[in-house]
Parts: C-alpha cells; structure tokens; sequence
C-alpha cells in the first residue's frame, strides 16, 4: 500500500543510528536493539519483523525504521551517542574542552541514564543554544538533512530534560502529557520534514495514538483521562485524516509482556463491541469507524477495551479511526 517507514515509539536517535545498523548487514536483533524498546525486541513475535527489515534494507524498497520518542530507549545512545555529539561539536567548530561542553555532555550521559536534573539542564541552556544557532547555518561538513537532524533531536531532548517530571501521586495527564506532546513534534517531523511525502507505519502503544481519551467513560473509578492529551490528539489535530489510528481488542484468551506474568481476558459480555464481533463469527477482521457513520457500533456509545482491556463505553469513532479485533488473544514470549 505503499507505506516505506516504520516509525516506533522508540528514541528518535536510537532508531536513526538502528536504521543504519541495519543497513550495515548488522544482524537483525542486534540492530533492532540498538534502537527500539526492548519490551518489543524481546519478543518472539517480532523475530520475522527484524528479519525482513535487513532483508530488504538495501533494496530499492525498504522499510525504513525511524523512532519518535524523547528518550533514550536502545543501546544506541549508550555506546554513541556522546561520540556523535563530539563529532558534531568538530565539525560545527566548537570547543569540547571547556567547562560549558564537559557540563553539556554529562547533561547527556545523565539523560541517557535517564537520571538527569534540571540545575544541569540550566547549566548547558548557552551550549544547547549555540549548537542551534551553528545548525542553522548550511555548512559543507554536514548534509542538509543532519543539520536537521540535530536540530530537531536537541530540542526535543532539551525540552524533555528541562520540564518539571511528575511526581509520586501525579494525575495520568501530568505522567504523560509532556512525553506525548514530545514524540507527536517527533513524528509531525517525521512527516513533514524527514519523509515528507511518504506513508508512515505508526508501532505504538494505543493509548499513545488515541484522541479525545477524556470523553471515555471507563467502568473502574480509579481511571481518569480529564486532564490528558496523548500524542493522538496532538497528531490528529495537525493532520486531521491525513493520520490513521487503529486500536486493537480481543474476545477472550490471555495477555501480557514477556516479562510479565500472562493475565487471563474474560469473553465479553454481552453488549459490548467483543461480542458483536465474536456473535458475527470474526476471527481476526478490522473494523472501521471512519466512514461508517450509518453503523451504530461507530455512532453510538458502546462498551469496548482496547485500552489495557479496561471497559470503557464511548463512541469509538471519536477515538479511533478502527479496531482490530482478534477472537483469542495470546501473550507475547520471550524470546529464546
């Protein structure tokens, strides 16, 4: 269908260093490491998704990988990131041996650590802007594109690191709003500027490309979406129905993370979106929301839980774009 990039909810630079990993011939795990999360390159399932990314990596049509988030999320950032920035710093003409570099790259190293303090951040503010300036101004010793790059790495990574972070007791909204709002600059960059023109496939948690969550009506009290704006909502105000958003639900069987312990999903009750689809012998089938405005399962509230298999009633169509149902859900498995 022509899509060409495979954009993860994984560190912007991890994947981007990933990506030429790949290219490399690296082995196919090893390279997806250097970039994505581990809760998906753990796991078994994507084995032959890794596989097929260095198969083609050199064709004339590859799926590119590319990462949207604000952290630092694979072994990439860990073993070159810093050296990367020396390089850059070289190559921009700056100095690396004074105070303000050395306080910048503990700055990053801490980040990476993911243990970094805002004093830091204040301290590297002139570095930080510096490296800006110098990256707006076309230099033979970097390509358009890195210059963009850069750019658009040290200020999501500055803004990150420079915001208050939430604390024990903090609301849903004040744990996610700052990332979210990160990684969809990401990925509105992705789309505009790094692959403009091209068909993105959007690996996410589906919280993360929800909109609207705050008009759910969740069964448990304990959820509260009143103050939260996930990067769907971000994206979609942007693109409108340039974006696509599917969430995912099951019927019955059993879920988890390979790291965790499988948790069972009892069959649907009745009423719900589950059992419409198992009543109407689905197995495995997408259901679309957009488009179908004379459908009452995408126009009117009905109960569903694509979101952590939480029930919630809502219009679904004002949440998502369509659901993929799967009769049986199974667990992911640690790799072997």
């Amino acid at each position: 269908m022509g899509f060409d990039v495979l954009a993860f909810e994984s560190g912007l630079y991890d994947c981007h260093r990933a990506w030429q990993s790949f290219q490399d011939g690296t082995d196919p795990l090893d390279a997806a490491r250097q970039g994505v999360f581990g809760i998906w390159t753990q796991s078994a399932q994507t084995r032959n998704l890794w596989e097929y990314l260095s198969s083609y990596s050199n064709s004339a049509k590859p799926l590119e990988l590319a990462g949207f988030d604000c952290q630092f999320t694979g072994s990439a950032s860990r073993e070159h990131l810093i050296d990367d920035l020396d390089d850059l710093a070289s190559k921009l003409c700056m100095p690396t041996e004074n105070d303000d570099w050395i306080a910048f790259r503990r700055l990053v190293q801490d980040a990476v650590d993911g243990k970094s303090e805002s004093k830091i951040v204040n301290r590297s503010v002139v570095t930080i802007d510096l490296l800006l300036e110098k990256l707006d101004q076309p230099t033979d010793r970097l390509s358009d594109y890195q210059r963009m790059f850069w750019r658009q790495l040290i200020r999501s990574t500055s803004e990150y690191l420079s915001r208050p972070k939430p604390t024990n007791g903090s609301s849903i909204g004040e744990q996610i709003n700052l990332r979210d709002e990160l990684m969809a600059k990401n990925l509105l960059w992705l789309s505009e500027k790094a692959y403009p023109k091209r068909k993105i496939i959007v690996w996410a948690a589906s919280f993360h490309i929800a909109r609207n969550v705050n008009a759910l009506n969740p069964l448990s009290q304990e959820i509260n979406y009143a103050d939260t704006m996930p990067m769907g909502q971000h994206v979609f105000e942007s693109l409108k129905e340039k974006a696509y958003s599917i969430g995912f639900t099951a019927y019955e069987g059993n879920f988890g993370t390979w790291f965790g312990h499988p948790a069972p999903i009892e069959p649907a009750p009745s009423g719900t979106l589950e059992r419409l689809c198992y009543e109407s012998d689905l197995t495995n089938a997408l259901i679309p929301f957009r488009g179908t405005n004379s459908a009452p399962f995408a126009t009117t509230p009905m109960w569903s839980r694509p979101l952590g298999y939480a029930w919630m009633n809502a219009r679904w169509q004002n949440h998502f774009d369509a659901m993929l149902f799967n009769r049986t859900m199974t667990p992911s498995a640690k790799r072997p």
